[in-house]
């Protein structure tokens, strides 16, 4: 196979697949190990107690993905040393072709002070 058509070839299948990218607006640099477990706050709740937000993770999908986003989302945060994540998401157009609405999925990823 040449290069062009193995490019290609992967290029579908990853369309296919569904791979999204999350992408990051990092707020703090500081290195962080790893946490096992964090708080996640939706439908407009934030922590009760201090927090300082370190990044916002972002990802395009459908509704129908909003499970897996967040899924992906706080493993994310976890890797960051995150303790708790705040999510919202927003609308961005009609649809496509099966009828599936696009969404922005955010999380805010904080440490507690």
């Amino acid at each position: 196979m040449n290069r062009i058509a193995c490019v290609l070839s992967l290029s579908c299948v990853l369309l296919i697949s569904g791979f999204t990218a999350i992408e990051r607006i990092q707020y703090d640099d500081s290195k962080r190990p790893p946490t096992t477990s964090l708080d996640v706050y939706k439908d407009g709740k934030v922590p009760d107690r201090k927090y300082k937000e370190i990044a916002e993770l972002m990802m395009p999908g459908h509704r129908e993905d909003e499970l897996l986003r967040q899924k992906q989302l706080i493993a994310e945060a976890k890797r960051m040393g995150g303790n708790g994540l705040i999510f919202s998401s927003a609308m961005t157009g009609g649809g496509n072709i099966f009828g599936a609405a696009g969404c922005v999925f955010k999380g805010k990823v904080i440490v507690y002070e």
